[in-house]
Parts: structure tokens; C-alpha cells; sequence
């Protein structure tokens, strides 16, 4: 940390010191070790020229030792004056007594010469040397020397001044020289710095670093141009590859995506976005809020929570939610979601595809609903399968009810006083029969025949009948209002309408009471309003409600309860038909049915059914007398009361009936003489056979032989296959006595009808 600063410097900076170090370090080294040679020579010359004064001294010394003459040893000594060096001399005789002594002024006559056996040593300021007195070979003595080291340390000193200054230009010179070599070796350096900064700061990998010669730096430079050349290679394909990639995303249905985690801001999106979201992928990258401003209300918390709870599990689900798009369209979207981690392993982001399946979920609300009418025509199968099979005994009991009664009317006289209740009975009986038709209409099993009504005629009638069966805590008021027109209707089909929905509002209030009310009115609807009722074409039209003060229907169910077998009612009290049945027939009539309500306050039933022109009422056929006749009849049922009951009646009309409850005795019957019989009644659905292999088989004794085929449920008697039959008349049961009369009449009078 406390070189940092040192490895920030440039390196022209790095170059001038590493340059002004190593030579002053050099210099250093060099100045030290002259100076060291230097004193060791000067030490040298001085010992050299020292010995030889000393021993030049001892030598003139040598006689004054041996004639014991001081005063000329003395002599010979201060002559030592003139060297200026010396600063003190003096000889010793063989004892070591000072014999004669020389001492420059400023200098005590102390020789201490403890421990110095020479011949020489050198002290901090002086050398001091020791050489023999010899006189004719023989040693008499010693003699002593002090020389000064001052004219050395001048010298040292003079040189040390020299080494300096040579040290200060040498250093000069160096760091000239090495300002001058960096500059030399900055300049490739500071191109490949230049180069690398433009190619990092531009990502242009096409410009090149310029080389200056082969060496080091050149080859360095001539790498970095190659890798230079690489990399613009590789660029070039990594943005070929990416323009396919783009160019491929641009083309797909899907928008790939990358969003961070938790705020949701995207970072990447494909250009698919305009179509997807209505705005481009520059918009939706540039605006951070854009995308989940997009999200619908009510699909917003899912959204969110799917961006907090991200980091719990490094599986993300797929999320599907609606968006409104930039031109205000809905539109739905799957976001599919992969986790992007940190190298600490941290989320932070997730990418995946946007999706768009406003298609989809478009198709698969049509195929609830397709799903739900499929479930509702197989119920209404089931019911027209239903009614189908007991169409066949209940219309056989009412055969027997409506046939009994009317023979019973044809025995007794017209004033009899039970004329009326049988009247009533057939009236009742009629009705139920035309119920079961109803009911086969609903199934589209039978189309009902529809003729021009007066609602309010209807109307009267059916609360004649409901005023009996109502408590007395229920009032009725009708409110009929203002002259009214016609309908094409069915009138069996619009009494059960306005039965179903008072004996539902009778329901509504059987335990409080109330008031149930009956409305009649006509209604004119414009252009503008018959737009906004599909069902409903403009025109005058006849309005019927029925009102009641009962507790209401749930807001839950209100849209359910013309479901087919949907009811609210208590097992046993209900199937749940009765609501189903009233929407069909409205449908079926061109009309319109819709349901008010408030818990609380009741219900309103309102039906709208368009008018018909006056000048399209017919008028009510007369009723015709039965037609009587002769001829022999053969008559196959399998219910025996049936077969009695008709035996009776067609002999009433003056026919000779031979009746079977077993379809195979009476083919064995007619096999023994087909042309006894002039008609054959079969019924349509028998055990061993039905009423078509009847047929088949009388045709094989008689072609042309009339033919009666008797059911309660006629649709299911193909036209096609009658007429491939021949002459064969086509009976609804239930019937009475007159119109047994006319079918056998016209039978045998024209054939088949």
C-alpha cells in the first residue's frame, strides 16, 4: 500500500529515476572505491618517502651513537625543518633514552612509544615509523618519525570535491540521457497506449498500433496488431451472428427478454415488441414503468409477486396474464422465466419469452362456450331420449283417457249434466298431449305448429286454471293494457311458458305471501334499440311480465338459471327444466327473455315476442264430425287397453276391428288371407317388432294395401323411409274418436297423407 503511489507514476517518470538511481549509485560506487585507492596510495608514497628520509637520518645518526656526540644527532635532526611534514623526530640510543629529539613548534616532546614495535603505523592525524641506528653494521639504536596526515586529508578532501562534481554532472549527463533513451522507448509504448484506449473507447478494432523497428517494443507492437486482426475478425462474425439473431427474433412471433429483479425494468428486448405490445423495444427499454403500466388491473398483483418471490426458488413458473397494448386493445401474454445468478449466486435478473396468446385463451373461452352448449345439447339429447321413451306410455294412457272419454261423450246426450266434466276431461287431456309435443319441440325432436294468438285470450285462460292452485296469501293482478296484437305462436308452448314462470313466482312467496303480477302491453322498438337486442328485429312487439315480491335470486346464480337441470330448488321439488323450457320456446318464437332482480324485493320476468299484421290472422277451422264407415280393420298394439279402447271406437264408426297385442300372431293372421282387411293400424314401437317391419311384411303379401302407423313421438318415424313403404298415414297419439274417424276415412278414401 505505501508503493502504490509509485506503481501509478508514468513510466517516462519510472524511467528518469531507474536511469538517475542507477548512476548515481554507479558514480557513488566508483567515487568511493577511487577514493579508497587514492588514500592507499597517497599512505603508499608517504611510508616510501617517510623510510627513506628515516633511513638517510639514521644513517648521518649512526657515528653521533657511537662517539656518544648528541649535539650533532641534534643537528641532524632540526635539519629536518625544512619538511613539513615531519613533525617530530628523535633518536634512541639502546636502551630506549632519548638521545636526540626534534619537535615542531606547537609540539610537546612526549614519545610515547608503549607497545609500538613497528616498523610503522598510522593514526588518525600522523605515521609513525621506527627504523634502525646502525653504525658499521652493528645496531646502536632506533630512530622515530611523526609525520602529519593533514597534506593527505587535503588531498582526500580535494578529491572527494572532484568526485563530487564529476558525481553532479555524471548524474546531469544521466538523467539527460535518460530523458532522451525513454523518449526513445515511450514513444512505441505511448502508441500502443493511444491505439488500445481508441480501440476500448470505440470498439474499432480496425486501426493498428504504428511499429518502430523489430525489436522488443516492435515485435510487442506487431503482437498487438495481430490480436488487433483477430479480435476485428471475431467482431465481424460476432455481429453477423447477431444480426441473424436479431434478424431471426424480428421474425418470430416471440419477444425475448431480459428484466431485472425486483423493479422489473427490462434490459433486453427483441424487436417482436411493437406487435406484441404495440410499442418498439427501444420505447419499452428506454421507459423502465412502460411495461408494467401495460399489465391489466386485475392481473397486476400476480405480476408483482412474481417479481418478489423470484429470489426464493431458482425455478420461476411460467406466468399468463392480460395486457392492454399501445393502442388500447387487450391482449394476453405467457411469460416464461429462467433465473440469471451472480458469481455469489445471488438472482438478479430473469430472462425468457414474452408470448402472445390472445388466440389461445380467445379459443379456449369459444371452447368453454362451445363446451357448455355441447353439454347442454346432450342434455337436451338426453331429454329428447327421455322423451322419446316414455312419449309411448304416456301418450298410450292418454289415448286411453282422451279415446274412453269420448266415446263416453258420444254415449250420453248432449243436455246430459256430465257432459261438462267429460268436456273438461278431454280439454285437460288434450292439453297433456299437447305438452309431450311441446316437450319433443324443445328436445328438436318435433317442430310445433305455429298459428297467430291473442296473449291476452291466453292469458285469461290459463289464470282461470292458476287461481286454484294458488294460496290464498298470493294475490293476482293482471294488468293488461290498451288493445293488443297477435302473435305466432304455438299456443300449448305459450300457456306452459306462462305456468313455468307463475308457478316459479308462486314458489318465491309461498312462505310470506305476496303479489304476483301479470303484465300485457305492446312495445315498439326502433332501429336503435333492436341493435342493441340481438335477438330482435324492429318493430311493434308484445310485452308480457310476470312480477313477484318474493326474496329474489342470488346475484351468484342469476346468469345460471335458464341452464337446463340447474334449480335451486329442494330435491323433489324441481328438475330444473322449467326455466330451460321457457327460454327455448321464447327462442324458438323469435322473442327475447330477460330476468330483474333484487334479493329482497322480487323478481320480474320480462318477454318480448314480436307482433304479427292483422291481415295474417286466419280464422279457427271448424270442427268436424267424425266420418263413419264400414271395412275390416287390423289393429296392433301392445298395450291391450289400446287395442280395446280402439276396437270399440272403430266399431262406434261401423268398422269390424281384429285386434293383437302380438305383432307376430297378427302377421300370421294376415298371412292366411291378406285381402280380408281393408286397413292395417300398427303402432310404431313394439317389443318383437316395430311398426316399419309390419309394414315391410304386409307389403309383401299386399302393395297397395292402406297403412296406419300409429306413435307418440313422429320425428322419430323417418319421411324417406315411409314413402319407400307405400300408401302409409302417419297417426299422433294421442287421438280421440273424431279424429280416428277422419284418419281411417281419409285413409281409405286417398291413401296416405
Amino acid at each position: 500500500m505505501r508503493w502504490s503511489f509509485w506503481h501509478d507514476l508514468p513510466f517516462r517518470i519510472k524511467l528518469i529515476v531507474y536511469g538517475g538511481l542507477v548512476t548515481a549509485l554507479a558514480l557513488a560506487v566508483t567515487g568511493v572505491v577511487l577514493l579508497r585507492m587514492e588514500t592507499a596510495s597517497f599512505r603508499k608514497h608517504l611510508l616510501s618517502s617517510t623510510t627513506t628520509l628515516a633511513d638517510v637520518t639514521s644513517q648521518t645518526c649512526g657515528s653521533s651513537l657511537a662517539f656518544d656526540d648528541d649535539d650533532f644527532a641534534e643537528r641532524v635532526l632540526w635539519g629536518l625543518d625544512v619538511e613539513p611534514e615531519v613533525m617530530r623526530a628523535c633518536v634512541l640510543d639502546a636502551e630506549g633514552a632519548v638521545f636526540a629529539s626534534f619537535e615542531r613548534v606547537g609540539y610537546a616532546a612526549d614519545y610515547d612509544l608503549a607497545g609500538f614495535t613497528g616498523p610503522h603505523r598510522f593514526l588518525d592525524d600522523c605515521l609513525e615509523l621506527v627504523r634502525p641506528v646502525r653504525y658499521n653494521g652493528a645496531e646502536l639504536g632506533r630512530i622515530y618519525l611523526q609525520v602529519s596526515l593533514e597534506a593527505m586529508d587535503e588531498r582526500v578532501r580535494m578529491f572527494a570535491a572532484a568526485m563530487v562534481v564529476l558525481l553532479a554532472v555524471a548524474m546531469g549527463l544521466s538523467l539527460l540521457l535518460a530523458g532522451v533513451l525513454q523518449r526513445g522507448l515511450r514513444r512505441p509504448i505511448v502508441e500502443l497506449q493511444d491505439t488500445a484506449e481508441r480501440v476500448a473507447r470505440e470498439r474499432d478494432f480496425s486501426v493498428r498500433a504504428r511499429q518502430f523497428g523489430r525489436d522488443e517494443l516492435g515485435l510487442l507492437t506487431e503482437r498487438f496488431n495481430q490480436m488487433l486482426t483477430r479480435l476485428e475478425e471475431r467482431e465481424q462474425a460476432l455481429r453477423e451472428s447477431q444480426a441473424r439473431y436479431v434478424d431471426l427474433l424480428g421474425r418470430i412471433d416471440e419477444v425475448a427478454f431480459q428484466m431485472t429483479v425486483p423493479d422489473g425494468h427490462l434490459e433486453f428486448c427483441s424487436p417482436g415488441a411493437k406487435a406484441l405490445f404495440g410499442f418498439t423495444d427501444t420505447e419499452l427499454l428506454d421507459d423502465p414503468q412502460l411495461l408494467k403500466s401495460l399489465v391489466a388491473r386485475e392481473s397486476r398483483d400476480d405480476f408483482e409477486a412474481m417479481l418478489h418471490n423470484a429470489g426464493l426458488d431458482h425455478v420461476i413458473p411460467v406466468l399468463e396474464y392480460g395486457i392492454v397494448d399501445g393502442q388500447g386493445h387487450e391482449r394476453h401474454v405467457s411469460q416464461s422465466n429462467y433465473p440469471v445468478f451472480d458469481d455469489e449466486g445471488r438472482l438478479v435478473a430473469i430472462e425468457g419469452l414474452f408470448i402472445g396468446i390472445t388466440d389461445r385463451v380467445q379459443a379456449e373461452g369459444e371452447r368453454e362456450q362451445l363446451r357448455a352448449e355441447l353439454d347442454q345439447a346432450h342434455k337436451l339429447e338426453a331429454l329428447g331420449t327421455l322423451t322419446g321413451g316414455i312419449a309411448h306410455d304416456f301418450n298410450n294412457i292418454l289415448g286411453a283417457i282422451i279415446g274412453s272419454a269420448s266415446l263416453a261423450v258420444e254415449d250420453l246426450e248432449p243436455e246430459h249434466p256430465l257432459q261438462e266434466t267429460l268436456g273438461t276431461i278431454l280439454q285437460a287431456s288434450q292439453r297433456a298431449a299437447k305438452l309431450t309435443r311441446q316437450i319433443l319441440a324443445f328436445s328438436r325432436q318435433h317442430q310445433a305448429e305455429k298459428v297467430p294468438v291473442r296473449l291476452d285470450d291466453l292469458l285469461e285462460e290459463t289464470l282461470t286454471l292458476l287461481r286454484a292452485s294458488l294460496p290464498a296469501t298470493i294475490s293476482i293482478e293482471p294488468r293488461v293494457v290498451g288493445e293488443l296484437p297477435s302473435v305466432l305462436a304455438d299456443p300449448t308452448q305459450l300457456h306452459q311458458v306462462i305456468m313455468n314462470l307463475c308457478t316459479n313466482a308462486h314458489h318465491a312467496m309461498r312462505d310470506s305471501g305476496g303479489t304476483l303480477e301479470i303484465g300485457l302491453c305492446t312495445r315498439e322498438l326502433d332501429e336503435k334499440t333492436a341493435q342493441l337486442i340481438p335477438e330482435l328485429r324492429p318493430g311493434l312487439h308484445v310485452e308480457f311480465t310476470v312480477s313477484d315480491t318474493g326474496e329474489g335470486i342470488d346475484p351468484a346464480v342469476v346468469d345460471r338459471i335458464f341452464e337446463p337441470f340447474f334449480t335451486t330448488k329442494a330435491d323433489g321439488e324441481g328438475t330444473g327444466m322449467g326455466l330451460a323450457v321457457v327460454y327455448g320456446i321464447v327462442g324458438d318464437h323469435g322473442g327475447r327473455i330477460t330476468v330483474e332482480s333484487e334479493r329482497g324485493r322480487g323478481t320480474t320476468f320480462r318477454i318480448l315476442m314480436p307482433a304479427v299484421a292483422v291481415e295474417q290472422v286466419e280464422a279457427a277451422e271448424a270442427v268436424t264430425e267424425p266420418f263413419a264407415g264400414q271395412g275390416r280393420v287390423l289393429l296392433i298394439d301392445d298395450e291391450e287397453m289400446i287395442v280395446s279402447l280402439v276396437q270399440r271406437m272403430l266399431q262406434r264408426l261401423g268398422y269390424h276391428a281384429v285386434g293383437y297385442t302380438n305383432p307376430l300372431l297378427a302377421l300370421e293372421d294376415f298371412a292366411r288371407d291378406p285381402d280380408a282387411f281393408d286397413l292395417v293400424i300398427t303402432d310404431f314401437t313394439m317389443p318383437d317388432l316395430t311398426g316399419l317391419d309390419v309394414i315391410r311384411k304386409v307389403r309383401e303379401h299386399r302393395g297397395d294395401l292402406p297403412v296406419v302407423i300409429s306413435t307418440g313421438n313422429p320425428a322419430c318415424v323417418a319421411g324417406d323411409e315411409i314413402k319407400r313403404l307405400g300408401p302409409v298415414c302417419l297417426a299422433s297419439k294421442p287421438f280421440d274418436f273424431s279424429q280416428l274417424g277422419q284418419l281411417v276415412h281419409s285413409c281409405l278414401k286417398s291413401g296416405p297423407s
